[in-house]
């Protein structure tokens, strides 16, 4: 980025754009979520198969060490509806006013000037 040729890059720049923006979603639903354990967990996720192989990986990864999961918590946060169009966040799990007033705010950020995002 800094040369601003994209043959130095390691990626194209969509598929960049698309993997970090997976991460931020993921992290605004977890600021957005709730403690809850396994069974909850796993039960919230039933219905996404390839969520829910992810999922078992994790818990099979923390299994291996030594995680008590009886006594860790997992933050279950809502699913996040996006407009793939121009990618605003447009729904928050069932529909929550105030959790998605709040996960537009993080997914804007807070910049000083002239660093702003446009609304």
């Amino acid at each position: 980025m800094r040369s601003r040729r994209t043959e130095d890059l390691h990626a194209p720049v969509q598929e960049g754009h698309v993997s970090s923006a997976i991460c931020h979603l993921g992290n605004i639903s977890y600021r957005l979520g709730q403690p809850g354990r396994l069974r909850a967990c796993a039960e919230a996720l039933g219905s996404h198969p390839a969520v829910t192989e992810g999922f078992e990986r994790v818990v099979d990864s923390l299994k291996g060490i030594d995680v008590d999961l009886d006594k860790t918590p997992f933050t279950l946060g809502p699913w996040l509806e996006l407009d793939p169009a121009g990618g605003d966040i447009v729904k928050v799990g069932a529909g929550d006013v105030a959790q998605l007033d709040q996960a537009r705010r993080l997914a804007r950020g807070t910049h000083r000037a002239p660093f702003t995002m446009p609304v």
